[in-house]
């Protein structure tokens, strides 16, 4: 039925949305984050970001720059656990090379 085509096309344009902010917030934020993690190890970071500018005459209460906030705030989250995992695990694989080479 033609409500179910347009949700399925809206949720569609949507997780795509998603993406393409997803894409812009790892091109244009992360590669900061990593900059500063990279010249000053364990540096705390506060992004802050404004839309006012871009959104600036909507009328949706500045909804849309909240939910961009939103997700970049998740996104720098997720790439932060992965790389905590990944440090984590080299950890773990240099401890055991170190257990192997001293044991007699």
């Amino acid at each position: 039925d033609e409500d179910e085509d347009n949700e399925a096309d809206f949720k569609m344009k949507k997780e795509k949305s998603e993406e393409l902010l997803k894409e812009h917030i790892d091109e244009s934020v992360q590669f900061w984050v990593d900059c500063i993690q990279t010249t000053a190890p364990g540096s705390a970071i506060l992004p802050i970001a404004t839309y006012d500018d871009v959104f600036d005459g909507r009328n949706d209460d500045g909804e849309e720059a909240k939910r961009r906030n939103r997700v970049m705030i998740k996104r720098l989250k997720e790439v932060e656990e992965e790389r905590v995992k990944d440090l984590k695990a080299k950890l773990e694989a240099f401890r055991k090379r170190g257990e192997r080479g001293t044991a007699k």
